[in-house]
């Protein structure tokens, strides 16, 4: 028995001590083979069958590469040697004893089995560090978006200094810098004068012109040399409309010695001042000065248009006005240019100006000229319907006239009827209440004529002439009963006019020519009644005058003719008698 000194030695680690082969002596006597360590004789870890199987090492993972290709009977680690120290005129070979084609297939079968695994965890590691670095970017870039916002906002939220000035009390190197008390001083003075200029302006808008006239004036004690020529404008504005021409002309001109150099409108104002009050020659002098500072500005063309009519110098107007843009005339240029060439015969122009006045500003009196310089009654009657339209309160009943006689004259009665239906006589003066009644009559409105003309009555009882020319109508259109009627109602009931008698005796006389039964003698009392209540009736007079002819009452009938001369004695029938 050995000691313990002797068990220490004999367990130290030895190539000695190693077994010759693994697995034993007999092992190395069936292979027949030296007993020399190789890798192949290494025993493969696995179950109970896989104890016997022998692999062959390799270090390639990949599926791709293609394995050594190894000789039968030599382990990998014996082949790789061979390769390396073998030359092209080695003496001897290797010598190797064949494998059978089972044994090699068990030799494979496990280094396959080592290189699936190797390449799955490849392929596993791989696919790990693609996600963490598509999760690291996303990270990346949601980091960059939200700092882009967020420096969006701050920025949009911090106020911005404009450019080229600084924070009070710092230099551009952010150095505190001294004030300037001068200067601070003076830029709240430019606000304060800015902004009563803005109060000024406002009130001058809203019509406001005495306040807005006393904040320019004082403006102008303020020696603000910059905006001097707007404060004088804004004043002669106010003088101007306030009808105090002188003071706005005197404004105007001192406008102009300031440096005015914004458009020729001081020079225009002035030019229309002068001509109400029929200083043309001043007013033209001052637009030829126009033109000169003001080339391209056509508003003086059209101002000096109206200048020269004004001045007698139509020839000069019209070439002025031929010179000028329409849209750069006013409805008033717009009437006088069509009025001259009128007066000159150039009708086409006259319509084509008239036109151009009557659609853009839809001007009640362009669309008359217009409907009177067209050649198709058709053409007339759409125009004036249009008229109709745009007329105001004043001219509307006049511009329904109009129309409605376009349409009597076309025969269109039973229409021209119902545009009279919106008219009532007390919105028309005694001329076109006469044109009213008649027309009321022609196109047989006979149911709104007789209220109509009770009216007429009551409101022109002494208008003599529109009587008479309701009288004529009346029987022009054989409408003699009616006549009788509405003048004798008219009589019986005011028997102290003396218009309304006359007109009842000439029904009774046309009554009686017509009808030989009717009594004569009823209308001299009728007659001699109207006389005495008006001394001056000289129609009545003249009807007497007549009737005591006829009866062969001479004296009466001279007594009634005396009577006519003596109130008009330039009249034809007077002096024939």
């Amino acid at each position: 028995m050995s000691s313990d000194k002797d068990k220490s030695k004999g367990s130290a680690f030895s190539f000695e001590k190693t077994p010759d082969k693994i697995g034993g002596e007999g092992e190395a006597e069936k292979t027949g083979r030296d007993n020399d360590f190789n890798f192949s004789d290494i025993p493969v870890l696995g179950g109970k069958g896989d104890k016997d199987k022998k692999v062959s090492f390799s270090f390639d993972s990949k599926k791709n590469i293609k394995p050594q290709q190894k000789e039968p009977g030599l382990s990998s680690y014996e082949a790789i040697l061979r390769d390396h120290i073998q030359q092209p005129n080695e003496k001897q070979k290797a010598y190797h004893i064949p494998e059978t084609e089972s044994q090699q297939q068990e030799t494979d079968a496990p280094q396959s089995k080592w290189d699936k695994i190797a390449s799955a965890k490849s392929s596993d590691s791989e696919l790990i560090s693609s996600a963490k670095v598509l999760i690291i970017s996303a990270i990346v870039i949601a980091i960059v978006v939200a700092a882009g916002i967020f420096s969006f906002f701050l920025l949009k939220s911090k106020p911005q200094q404009p450019q080229g000035t600084q924070t009070a009390g710092a230099s551009p190197a952010g150095r505190t810098a001294k004030t300037d008390p001068k200067a601070e001083e003076n830029a709240r003075r430019l606000a304060a004068l800015g902004k009563k200029l803005a109060d000024a302006d406002a009130y001058r808008k809203e019509s406001k012109f005495d306040d807005a006239l006393k904040t320019y004036q004082s403006l102008l004690g303020e020696g603000w040399k910059e905006k001097e020529t707007v404060i004088l404008f804004g004043a002669a504005e106010c003088h101007e409309n306030m009808s105090q021409d002188d003071e706005a002309v005197s404004y105007y001109v001192k406008c102009i010695d300031a440096g005015w150099k914004d458009n020729a409108q001081p020079y225009v104002r002035i030019s229309k001042l002068l001509n109400k009050k029929a200083n043309c020659s001043d007013s033209i002098r001052y637009l030829e000065k126009a033109r000169e500072v003001f080339p391209a500005d056509t508003s003086v063309g059209a101002q000096l248009a109206e200048s020269y009519y004004l001045a007698g110098q139509t020839d000069k107007a019209v070439a002025e006005l031929k010179k000028s843009n329409k849209s750069d005339l006013s409805i008033d240029m717009i009437r006088l240019f069509g009025s001259v060439l009128q007066k000159n015969n150039e009708t086409d122009q006259a319509k084509e100006i008239y036109l151009y006045g009557m659609k853009k500003f839809r001007d009640l009196d362009c669309f008359m000229a217009v409907a009177g310089l067209s050649d198709k009654t058709q053409d007339k009657i759409d125009i004036m319907t249009q008229a109709v339209d745009v007329a105001d309160d004043k001219r509307k009943s006049s511009t329904i006239m109009s129309l409605a006689e376009l349409l009597v004259q076309t025969g269109k009665k039973t229409e021209a009827a119902k545009q009279l239906d919106k008219i009532s006589i007390e919105q028309l003066d005694p001329e076109s209440a006469t044109d009213f009644l008649k027309m009321l009559v022609n196109c047989g409105n006979l149911q709104k004529f007789s209220p109509e003309y009770e009216k007429a009555t009551k409101l022109y009882p002494k208008d003599f002439a529109m009587h008479r020319t309701v009288f004529e109508t009346l029987i022009g259109n054989g409408l003699e009963t009616l006549a009788l009627d509405t003048y004798k109602e008219w009589w019986n009931q005011k028997k102290e006019e003396s218009v309304g008698g006359y007109f009842y005796a000439k029904s009774l006389g046309i009554s009686a020519s017509r009808s030989p039964d009717a009594a004569n003698e009823d209308t001299l009392p009728i007659y001699r009644k109207a006389a005495e209540m008006n001394p001056q009736f000289f129609e009545a007079f003249l009807e007497l005058g007549h009737l005591y002819t006829m009866e062969r009452n001479w004296p009466g009938a001279e007594h009634a003719y005396s009577e006519c001369v003596k109130i008009k004695p330039d009249d034809r029938n007077a002096r024939d008698l």
